[in-house]
């Protein structure tokens, strides 16, 4: 299972991510098993408005009941929902912060993913949010797949466990690089 692979990353991750968020605001989670990791630890956080399309992700952030989720619709996959219906459940939601990951990150490219159905739900919420976050580990750097989900002009903050190559970091124009030292 994906929630398993380089977890003790993606807690680093999540730990950093969690720092940038308040009580009272509004986020968006993609399907992502970080995002997953990532949900644990917004428990420390109160009156949180969560938007998901991950069944998994809401399940964690309900059991709390501190904070309200809405999971976004659609074709529900594996514990994900995505397509058309979910895109435009999506498209009307605006939030404070959007937390992406992604399957690979290329400098050039920026972050992609496998399935349509995942760089889709992406494409709206970037547009939707105040600042928009991407969350991932080492092992994705230099990777490219089928469907571009964010452009590197549509990040704000580039969360990672460790700290990227040369080629990554000179992307701190477009985006601020975070990590774990």
């Amino acid at each position: 299972m994906k929630y398993e692979v380089n977890k003790e990353e993606k807690n680093l991750i999540a730990e950093l991510a969690v720092d940038f968020i308040e009580d009272y605001a509004s986020i968006f989670l993609d399907a992502s098993s970080t995002n997953q990791v990532f949900a644990e630890k917004l428990k420390r956080r109160k009156n949180l408005k969560i938007f998901t399309p991950n069944l998994y992700t809401a399940k964690e952030i309900e059991s709390t009941r501190t904070n309200q989720v809405y999971l976004i619709g659609g074709l529900l996959i594996d514990g994900h929902t995505g397509g058309l219906f979910c895109n435009e459940m999506a498209s009307k939601v605006t939030v404070d912060y959007a937390f992406f990951s992604c399957r690979g990150f290329d400098s050039n490219f920026g972050a992609s993913d496998a399935l349509e159905t995942e760089a889709g739900v992406k494409k709206v919420m970037k547009e939707n949010a105040k600042k928009n976050f991407l969350l991932i580990d080492h092992t994705k750097f230099n990777n490219r797949y089928t469907f571009q989900s964010l452009k590197i002009e549509g990040i704000d903050y580039m969360l990672t466990d460790r700290k990227p190559n040369e080629t990554i970091r000179t992307l701190n124009k477009y985006f601020e690089v975070i990590y774990e030292h």
